[in-house]
C-alpha cells in the first residue's frame, strides 16, 4: 500500500482489529513483485473476509495411494496432497483428479509445489468443473523425478 491510501485508510478510521465473517470490508494484502516496473515493487491487494476465511481455516491433507494418477478426494478450500512417490522422466507429465466439494466451475485453484528430489515439478489445473479440478504435474527438470510431490492448493470460489 503506498503512502497515499495509507493516510486515507488512517485518516478515515477504517483500519479494525476484528475481522466480521459477513462484513464486504476488504481485507488488504501486500506482496513483493519486483518484476513488475514500478518504483516501490510493492503491490495491494484486497479481498472480502468471505473469501479470505475458509482458506485460513477450512484446510487438509490428503495422500494419493497405488500410482501418480490415482484420484485423490478433500473437501476443503485449502490443503496439501501428497502424491505417491513420483517417477516421471522429463518432459513428461501424469494426471489425477481433486475431488472437491469447494470446486465451482468459476473457481480459481491456486497450486504451488513444495519438492526435495532430483527433477522440477510444475503442477498445472489442466480441467475445472463444479466438483473437480485435473492436475497435471509435469517434470520441467533436467533429471526424472525421485520423491513424493506436495501440491499445496488454495481454491477462491
Amino acid at each position: 500500500m503506498d503512502i497515499l491510501n495509507w493516510i486515507f485508510v488512517k485518516k478515515s478510521n477504517l483500519i479494525k482489529t476484528e475481522v466480521n465473517k459477513a462484513s464486504t470490508d476488504l481485507i488488504a494484502l501486500g506482496a513483493n513483485v519486483s518484476w513488475l516496473q514500478r518504483g516501490d515493487s510493492y503491490q495491494t491487494y484486497a479481498m472480502t473476509p468471505k473469501s479470505l476465511i475458509p482458506n485460513l481455516y477450512d484446510k487438509g491433507v490428503v495422500t494419493q495411494i497405488t500410482s501418480d494418477v490415482t484420484g485423490v478426494t478433500l473437501n476443503t478450500h485449502s490443503g496439501v496432497i501428497t502424491t505417491v512417490s513420483s517417477l516421471l522422466a522429463v518432459d513428461t507429465s501424469a494426471s489425477f483428479v481433486l475431488t472437491d466439494s469447494a470446486i465451482t466451475a468459476d473457481s480459481i485453484v491456486l497450486l504451488s509445489v513444495a519438492y526435495l528430489g532430483s527433477g522440477l515439478p510444475v503442477a498445472t489445473v489442466e480441467i475445472l468443473a463444479t466438483g473437480s479440478a485435473t492436475i497435471a504435474v509435469t517434470n520441467v527438470g533436467t533429471l526424472a523425478l525421485d520423491a513424493p510431490v506436495k501440491i499445496h492448493f488454495t481454491i477462491i470460489a
